[in-house]
Protein backbone atom coordinates (compact mmCIF):
# COMPACT_ATOMS: atom_id res chain seq x y z
CA UNK A 1 0.00 0.00 0.00
CA UNK A 2 2.68 2.52 1.38
CA UNK A 3 4.10 1.70 -2.39
CA UNK A 4 1.11 2.29 -4.76
CA UNK A 5 0.41 5.57 -2.34
CA UNK A 6 3.61 7.50 -2.46
CA UNK A 7 6.14 5.17 -5.18
CA UNK A 8 8.60 4.29 -2.50
CA UNK A 9 9.61 1.16 -1.86
CA UNK A 10 10.67 0.53 2.09
CA UNK A 11 11.57 -3.63 2.87
CA UNK A 12 12.75 -5.01 5.81
CA UNK A 13 15.15 -7.97 5.41
CA UNK A 14 15.52 -10.34 8.52
CA UNK A 15 18.31 -13.04 8.07
CA UNK A 16 21.92 -13.89 8.49
CA UNK A 17 24.99 -13.20 6.34
CA UNK A 18 27.97 -15.80 5.44
CA UNK A 19 31.11 -15.26 7.71
CA UNK A 20 32.96 -14.02 4.47
CA UNK A 21 30.92 -11.22 3.65
CA UNK A 22 30.81 -7.85 5.95
CA UNK A 23 27.46 -5.81 6.92
CA UNK A 24 29.01 -2.89 5.38
CA UNK A 25 29.20 -4.90 1.90
CA UNK A 26 26.41 -6.96 1.97
CA UNK A 27 23.49 -4.56 3.13
CA UNK A 28 24.49 -2.05 0.10
CA UNK A 29 24.84 -4.71 -2.27
CA UNK A 30 22.02 -6.47 -1.40
CA UNK A 31 20.06 -2.91 -1.99
CA UNK A 32 21.85 -2.72 -5.18
CA UNK A 33 20.85 -6.26 -6.28
CA UNK A 34 17.15 -5.82 -5.36
CA UNK A 35 16.26 -2.74 -7.17
CA UNK A 36 14.55 -1.52 -4.73
CA UNK A 37 12.73 2.07 -5.62
CA UNK A 38 12.12 2.93 -8.89
CA UNK A 39 14.85 2.72 -11.00
CA UNK A 40 14.41 6.70 -12.35
CA UNK A 41 14.00 8.06 -8.16
CA UNK A 42 16.27 5.50 -6.52
CA UNK A 43 13.49 6.12 -3.83
CA UNK A 44 13.94 3.09 -1.78
CA UNK A 45 14.73 2.23 1.32
CA UNK A 46 15.66 -1.19 3.10
CA UNK A 47 15.93 -1.79 7.07
CA UNK A 48 18.07 -4.66 7.36
CA UNK A 49 18.14 -6.77 10.77
CA UNK A 50 20.93 -9.64 11.05
CA UNK A 51 20.97 -12.12 13.45
CA UNK A 52 22.21 -13.52 15.33
CA UNK A 53 24.64 -10.89 14.35
CA UNK A 54 22.64 -8.20 16.38
CA UNK A 55 23.24 -5.80 13.66
CA UNK A 56 21.18 -3.53 12.25
CA UNK A 57 21.44 -0.97 9.52
CA UNK A 58 18.98 1.54 7.00
CA UNK A 59 20.29 1.79 3.34
CA UNK A 60 18.70 4.70 1.27
CA UNK A 61 18.48 4.95 -2.39
CA UNK A 62 20.08 8.49 -3.23
CA UNK A 63 16.49 9.82 -4.00
CA UNK A 64 15.32 9.44 -0.12
CA UNK A 65 19.52 10.50 1.30
CA UNK A 66 17.64 13.98 2.09
CA UNK A 67 14.71 12.51 4.02
CA UNK A 68 17.31 9.70 5.54
CA UNK A 69 20.54 10.95 5.83
CA UNK A 70 23.24 8.71 7.68
CA UNK A 71 22.85 10.39 10.93
CA UNK A 72 19.13 9.56 10.52
CA UNK A 73 19.41 6.27 9.50
CA UNK A 74 21.94 5.58 12.31
CA UNK A 75 19.35 7.03 15.13
CA UNK A 76 16.74 4.80 13.81
CA UNK A 77 18.33 1.74 13.84
CA UNK A 78 20.36 2.56 17.73
CA UNK A 79 17.40 4.49 19.08
CA UNK A 80 13.86 3.44 17.88
CA UNK A 81 14.72 -0.55 16.52
CA UNK A 82 17.87 -2.10 19.01
CA UNK A 83 16.05 -1.44 22.05
CA UNK A 84 13.00 -3.27 21.21
CA UNK A 85 14.81 -6.00 19.77
CA UNK A 86 17.47 -6.31 22.94
CA UNK A 87 14.12 -6.69 24.72
CA UNK A 88 12.98 -9.96 22.07
CA UNK A 89 10.50 -7.30 20.81
CA UNK A 90 11.39 -8.37 16.80
CA UNK A 91 8.08 -7.00 15.84
CA UNK A 92 7.98 -4.12 18.01
CA UNK A 93 11.73 -2.87 16.94
CA UNK A 94 11.18 -4.12 13.14
CA UNK A 95 7.35 -1.92 13.18
CA UNK A 96 8.60 1.09 14.97
CA UNK A 97 11.56 1.33 12.48
CA UNK A 98 9.62 1.49 9.44
CA UNK A 99 7.24 3.77 11.44
CA UNK A 100 9.89 6.05 11.59
CA UNK A 101 11.64 5.67 8.33
CA UNK A 102 8.08 6.50 6.68
CA UNK A 103 7.58 9.50 9.10
CA UNK A 104 10.92 10.86 8.21
CA UNK A 105 9.96 10.83 4.50
CA UNK A 106 6.33 12.37 5.28
CA UNK A 107 8.42 15.01 6.75
CA UNK A 108 10.62 15.78 4.29
CA UNK A 109 8.28 15.35 1.43
CA UNK A 110 5.58 18.31 3.50
CA UNK A 111 8.72 20.96 3.50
Amino acid sequence: KYDTDTGHQIFVWIGTIGSNESPTTFCPRAFAAWGVGDAGENDGVVLFVLVPEDIRGVVVGSGLVQAIPDAEASRICAEVVAPKIHSSDYNGGIWDGVNAIVADITAWEAQ
